[in-house]
């Protein structure tokens, strides 16, 4: 029953991305990143989040993020800071 929730139509990754990263800049003052990827249960887009450990739980969020957005299962992991820049965008040459 649970995956009816699940169950709709996503919108396309790149206008999914784009009104993502709007939305993020009203929920949080940290660095984030978003990407698409895929588990057990399925597609899901993450939301990367750059926090000190002391700092994530609870996370000082001015919105809070909805589970689903646009279709997509909302996973939002938090990351150390500079993980965005050094690891997750690193181009090989930098």
């Amino acid at each position: 029953m649970a995956n009816i929730y699940w169950d709709e139509e996503k919108a396309p990754q790149k206008e999914t991305r784009e009104a993502l990263m709007k939305k993020l800049v009203d929920c949080t003052d940290d660095a984030f990143d978003v990407r698409f990827g895929g588990d057990g249960a399925g597609a899901h887009v993450t939301i990367y989040v750059e926090a000190e450990s002391e700092r994530r739980d609870p996370y000082p969020w001015k919105q809070r993020m909805s589970p689903k957005f646009m279709g997509w299962r909302v996973v939002i992991v938090f990351v150390p800071p500079t993980y965005i820049h050094e690891i997750l965008n690193w181009v090989r040459g930098d």
